[in-house]
């Protein structure tokens, strides 16, 4: 299993090098934790990049799962209609 830590901004800005240490983390062999409890902010690409991960995983037969996912990025998953990809709670507020 690789778990692998994020923080702060995810957004177009640090795709590149988000990206990149999930690569150099996970070979996509294996089962992944991301740990995003101190994500702070995000945007669709971040989202899709998720999607993209968890396609991966889930192809290979692995597991994919967020670690402690934030307020940011919960509400960014439900306003792009992810939440049931992604299985975070929707409520009726």
């Amino acid at each position: 299993m690789s778990s692998i830590a994020l923080s702060g901004e995810c957004t177009i800005y640090e795709i590149a090098h988000i990206h990149q240490k999930v690569h150099d983390n996970w070979t996509g062999e294996t089962d992944l934790d991301l740990d995003v409890s101190s994500v702070t902010d995000v945007d669709a690409s971040f989202v899709q990049f998720l999607a993209s991960c968890k396609k991966t995983a889930d192809s290979k037969q692995h597991k994919f799962q967020l670690i402690k996912p934030t307020d940011a990025l919960n509400e960014k998953i439900k306003t792009m209609f992810m939440a049931d990809f992604f299985k975070v709670e929707v409520s009726d507020d």
